[in-house]
């Protein structure tokens, strides 16, 4: 069970990579998928929108937060193409 700061961390993670999908992406879908083991928390997001423009990069708004988020619990973020459109967002942190 996921608790504490660290839940509204996720929560807040979750809320910002939805709002740029609805803000940005252009999509028609998003999946959400959450999962745990004993020693890690991860989110993956992906959307099938108009993706990340590899060109730019962005180092303030909503991605850097998430980020942020993830490195002050000692954890990593990044994010990809989809297949075959989109962007994929991975988060992930430590218990």
């Amino acid at each position: 069970m996921v608790t504490g700061e660290l839940r509204t961390t996720l929560v807040a993670v979750v809320r910002e990579a939805l709002s740029n999908v609805a803000r940005h992406a252009h999509a028609h879908a998003c999946t959400v998928d959450v999962g745990a083991d004993p020693s890690e928390l991860r989110l993956q997001v992906t959307d099938d929108g108009v993706g990340i423009d590899a060109g730019i990069a962005p180092v303030t708004g909503g991605l850097a937060t998430m980020g942020s988020r993830a490195h002050q619990h000692g954890g990593s973020f990044g994010w990809s193409s989809a297949s075959p459109s989109g962007t994929r967002l991975d988060w992930s942190v430590p218990f």
